[in-house]
């Protein structure tokens, strides 16, 4: 999926972007932009998915009618899952968090869903990796969990054939 290195906007298949006009280039390295921070990947790095918590969205836009005009940052998570690597981003009133999980060492990916978030269709998704800085994250309010641990799995699986490792478990 492709975004518009100026605005954000999905543009999959466009020359212009439909939200603010930049004229897209074939060739161009893809980018997402999110609250002025721009992110952008490599050209055989693709962005697969971009997520947030699905209880803070709805809480981000209800806190930012009430003080009006006021540019407050409220606390949230941004979620980027390109090819290669998974990007955590916190966004808080006092300090800004990036953590980086390249693909490659996801062991596991665990779906936790509570009878209540079963009914709303979120859940918390569990990383187990070989990242000596992160060796567990949990992704926690994420709406589809099991479609994007799948993901996850699968992008994993494919990062570390694209880089010939292999791992023996024990039977």
């Amino acid at each position: 999926m492709k975004f518009c290195p100026e605005c954000g906007a999905k543009v999959e298949g466009m020359k212009f972007c439909p939200e603010c006009g930049y004229k897209l280039t074939p060739h161009s390295s893809e980018a997402y932009k999110n609250n002025g921070s721009e992110h952008i990947v490599d050209n055989d790095e693709k962005i697969v998915l971009t997520f947030q918590n699905k209880a803070l969205v709805g809480d981000i836009n209800a806190k930012k009618n009430i003080v009006g005009n006021l540019d407050i940052k409220v606390p949230h998570k941004d979620y980027i899952l390109t090819s290669y690597r998974l990007i955590i981003e916190e966004h808080g009133m006092l300090k800004s968090k990036r953590e980086e999980i390249d693909l490659y060492r996801i062991d596991d990916v665990i779906v936790n869903q509570r009878l209540i978030e079963k009914a709303r269709n979120v859940g918390t998704i569990k990383i187990v990796s070989t990242d000596s800085a992160t060796p567990n994250y949990l992704l926690e309010s994420i709406e589809n969990p099991q479609k994007i641990a799948d993901l996850i799995k699968s992008l994993a699986r494919k990062a570390r054939e694209r880089l010939n490792i292999s791992y023996r478990q024990n039977i």
